[in-house]
């Protein structure tokens, strides 16, 4: 048979080969968009940063008002809401509030996130109208795009916190102090607040250490790091400098209120009612220095170290203040609130 004959026999049919095209263009564009996926995210280094790329991403294909990243297994959450102004508000508060969605108040559109051994969703909340998804394939192949830069973000975290953290306690370590005197003392110099470093030393550690072992001493510690962060504000920076010395940065707090807190401090150890079982009896000494106008970082910190030595050589388990710490600053003027005095602290 020649090949015009085979030719004419032939029956050509364009609505399939327009059919394959359309599919293969729909999958080009697909690809297209999850590559675009993967050039956002590799400029990416942190999770916040990370939920904010995939929100601008995700727009057009489901429209959204906030997008909120929980890894369960870490109880670790990052959000990000697109709005501004009063419809921010608005999309915050019903954040907020704890009713399921429906009512025509909010929708909510969960998907989990394959990231290995973790248990990790990503939700996307709309208000006062519905999550409409355009393409769900396309949602279930970014949720697998997105899974390895999220663990590579998530797991640069884990390591960028272990580095600022002490590894027994978990308070803040002495490198995570360092970094937050500067820029709080300059704010106190520049808005004349009160700013109190309080040095304290825990007593007699070295013998409950020595009489009942290291791993012990260990759990003294954790004990006493808990109970010290029971006792503070968020704002404040309590860090283990140390062995069995911390620190605890006080922004906004007088020496009178720095006195207060400290006691507490005394309190809350001796209340654990540790010993070696030989008559030492675990305490804590404490020195309080507040910043003055013209101190350095390290002569601030000298005096209250010598500030806590004082209240070692004067019997310890007290707290003692450096000379020239009761400060009263311009916020009495400015508000008429008037300051309390400092309380009498043990003789020695």
């Amino acid at each position: 048979m020649r090949i015009d004959a085979v030719a004419e026999s032939v029956q050509f049919s364009p609505g399939i080969y327009d059919g394959k095209i359309g599919h293969l263009e729909a999958e080009l564009s697909r690809y297209r968009r999850i590559n675009d996926l993967y050039c956002r995210l590799a400029a990416a280094a942190d999770v916040a940063s990370m939920i904010e790329h995939i929100s601008s991403w995700l727009m057009p294909t489901a429209e959204h008002d906030l997008i909120c990243f929980h890894d369960h297994k870490a109880n670790r959450t990052a959000t990000f809401c697109s709005c501004h102004g009063s419809r921010k508000e608005a999309v915050e508060k019903a954040v907020d509030r704890r009713d399921t969605a429906g009512g025509g108040e909010r929708t909510v559109f969960s998907c989990p996130l394959p990231l290995g051994a973790a248990s990790a969703t990503l939700t996307l909340l709309r208000c006062e109208h519905e999550i409409i998804i355009n393409d769900q394939e396309l949602i279930r192949e970014a949720m697998r795009a997105v899974s390895r830069p999220l663990k590579r973000a998530l797991a640069h975290e884990d390591l960028f916190d272990l580095a600022r953290r002490d590894a027994l306690t978990g308070l803040a370590n002495r490198r995570v102090f360092a970094e937050h005197m500067p820029p709080l003392m300059a704010r106190s110099l520049r808005q004349s607040t009160d700013l109190s470093l309080m040095c304290l030393d825990l007593d007699h550690f070295k013998d409950i250490n020595d009489s009942l072992g290291h791993p012990e001493g260990d759990r003294v510690l954790l004990m006493v790091a808990g109970a010290f962060a029971d006792q503070i504000r968020e704002s404040d920076i309590l860090a283990r400098m140390g062995g069995d010395e911390f620190s605890i940065l006080l922004p906004d707090t007088s020496a009178a209120d720095s006195v207060i807190l400290g006691e507490r401090l005394c309190q809350v150890v001796s209340d654990l009612a540790l010993s070696d079982g030989r008559g030492h009896r675990l305490g804590v000494s404490i020195g309080i220095a507040q910043l003055q106008p013209g101190m350095s970082a390290a002569d601030w910190q000298r005096l209250a170290d010598e500030t806590l030595y004082r209240a070692k050589n004067s019997g310890r388990a007290r707290v003692c203040v450096a000379a020239g710490s009761v400060h009263y600053q311009s916020v009495e003027k400015r508000t008429g609130m008037r300051r309390m005095d400092v309380p009498p602290i043990s003789p020695g």
